[in-house]
Parts: C-alpha cells; sequence; structure tokens
C-alpha cells in the first residue's frame, strides 16, 4: 500500500466510525478512535507507520501528532484537511 492509499483507508475508517479526540479512544465507544488508531490501521506493505507520521508532521509542522490532534479546540474537519493535504504530498512524491 502507498502512503496515499494508506491515509485515504485511514480517512474513510473515520468517516465511518468516527473521531474524537483527547484519548485513544472515546469512552464507551472502542469504535470512534482518534485519527491515529485510523492509520495505524492500515500501514501494511512498503511503507509502515513511521513513514505515514513523518509525511503528517511535515505537512502538519508538528513533532507530536498526538498533541495536533488532541488540541481541545480540533475539530473533525481539520482533520480531514489535513489529511487530504497529506494525500496531495504524497500522490505528488508519488508515494
Amino acid at each position: 500500500m502507498l502512503i496515499s492509499e494508506i491515509l485515504t483507508a485511514a480517512k474513510e475508517r473515520i468517516k465511518v466510525q468516527g473521531w474524537h479526540n483527547g484519548s485513544v479512544f472515546a469512552d464507551g465507544d472502542m469504535y470512534k478512535a482518534c485519527w491515529l488508531i485510523g492509520l495505524y490501521c492500515y500501514h501494511p506493505g512498503e511503507y509502515n507507520r513511521r513513514d505515514v507520521g513523518n509525511l503528517l508532521r511535515e505537512v502538519l509542522g508538528v513533532n507530536e501528532l498526538a498533541t495536533w490532534n488532541d488540541a481541545p479546540d480540533r475539530t473533525v474537519d481539520e482533520v480531514y484537511a489535513a489529511l487530504d493535504q497529506t494525500i496531495a504530498l504524497a500522490k505528488e512524491r508519488g508515494i
């Protein structure tokens, strides 16, 4: 799987299962997960989580993805936008 495909699959998982921030899983709902769990579910093949994470960090200009995701005012639309920007960059690079 290419990084662009991993990120697209993660985005689709979030759309189906939901997104939240502040912890790995939403209280009382083990299926509504933070975006990092969405990413970690799709990492087979040539690229690994580190590669995906590094590209996201590059796009976001941050060191800690969890801290970015868990910002109190973060919205799911911002998460989708970050994924879309990273997917576009991955496709531009052919990865």
